[in-house]
């Protein structure tokens, strides 16, 4: 049986993945860009049409394709579908529906014309239709599956994130703070952390680096906070925001700021060493739908201030974390934004504070994620294709 997905890309390259359910395990094709006369930009869509054709060729046929991030990759897979027979099983993680799927979303805003024809909310139909040829369409979190459902794409469950399977080592352990941030300074030795103070409270970002993530809430809080001289803010990732944060954090002339990319496999030892992570999206910004970051924090144990309130469209970052990390250290993100920002650091303050709800929360993140169990999952999941497939 051979499962075909495409998973990555950048500027010069692009990778597809098959998956063969047999001990072989994993399969990489890397398929080269090609120059198509008269088109200044790598051909999307036909790379991936005839790498989908070299696969049914190579492994003699295709019985299912992965479409594990929709947007763009559902369309052609869809397509293909009708020629080669295989069964297409959709996975969203976020926004790839929220701004896929929308006709109101911020990728209306690239394709805004002179004539003020705006195309975009018919190619987000084209979209939903494609993925509603999908035999089988499982969502993140509850949060997403309601709002694909409220967008017409037909959800068949949850299949939520898992967290990096260094974690499962990590996730148990107790001890001081200052040995695991010791322990994960000595692993990383990267330049931009030389910095880092192993005797502070380490406060967390971690993620994309975008103006949407609102991480300039968090630089803003800080000043605001009591306990700004015993802590340490990493912004661990990497993107276009970058520079912008760095000059802001010069103007508010903060010390103890550490910006750098942090490798995967190093998460779980990073968020194990923090005293908490701050998970700021605002969805007047994105909606996050099942945060990575605040997976991987929740796995360990890492107290997370993040966006929750009670019926409202908040995203779906309080869907992974305990009881008391959701009443006490959340936040309601359709407040002013001065309102959130001094909201941030009365958290911050508090989990710096408060040593009892520090190890509650810790306890509760633990046990409330155990069924994120990496194994677990994956075994679910392959389970799952494999009745589905037949």
């Amino acid at each position: 049986m051979a499962l075909f997905s495409p998973v990555s890309s950048n500027v010069s390259r692009q990778h597809y993945h098959l998956f063969p359910l047999s001990p072989q395990g994993l399969i990489r094709l890397p398929i080269e860009p090609k120059r198509i006369p008269k088109v200044p930009y790598p051909c999307t869509e036909l790379e991936l049409k005839a790498a989908i054709l070299s696969t049914d060729r190579l492994m003699g046929g295709i019985d299912a394709a992965l479409s594990i991030y929709v947007f763009p990759w559902v369309m052609p897979l869809a397509d293909l579908k009708r020629r080669l027979h295989y069964r297409l099983f959709a996975f969203l993680r976020g926004s790839d529906l929220v701004e896929g799927c929308r006709a109101d979303s911020n990728y209306s805003l690239l394709y805004d014309s002179d004539s003020g024809i705006n195309i975009w909310p018919s190619m987000s139909s084209m979209m939903v239709r494609a993925l509603n040829t999908s035999k089988k369409t499982y969502a993140t979190s509850r949060f997403l599956t309601n709002l694909a459902r409220q967008l017409g794409v037909r959800v068949s469950g949850i299949f939520p994130s898992v967290p990096f399977k260094e974690g499962k080592r990590l996730r148990h352990e107790k001890g001081d703070k200052s040995r695991f941030r010791k322990h994960f300074l000595r692993e990383f030795c990267s330049g931009s952390f030389r910095t880092v103070n192993p005797d502070l409270e380490w406060i967390l970002y971690l993620g994309r680096v975008h103006y949407e993530k609102c991480i300039d809430l968090v630089l803003r809080a800080l000043p605001k906070t009591r306990n700004l001289n015993r802590m340490q803010l990493i912004v661990a990732g990497d993107g276009p925001d970058m520079n912008r944060l760095r000059k802001l954090s010069n103007k508010l002339k903060m010390k103890n700021v550490a910006f750098g990319f942090v490798p995967p496999h190093l998460v779980p030892a990073l968020c194990k060493a923090a005293t908490a992570l701050v998970q700021p999206s605002l969805p007047s910004r994105v909606l996050d739908a099942a945060p990575s970051s605040c997976i991987n924090a929740a796995y360990v144990g890492l107290p997370i201030i993040l966006p929750h309130v009670e019926g409202k469209a908040c995203g779906g970052a309080g869907e992974f974390v305990g009881q008391t990390n959701r009443q006490r250290l959340s936040f309601d993100p359709y407040l002013p934004t001065s309102n959130i920002v001094k909201i941030i650091a009365e958290k911050i303050d508090l989990i710096i504070e408060d040593e009892r709800l520090r190890e509650k929360t810790a306890e509760e993140n633990v046990q409330f994620t155990s069924f994120l169990n990496p194994d677990v999952v994956l075994d679910d999941l392959e389970s799952r294709l494999i009745e589905s497939i037949g």
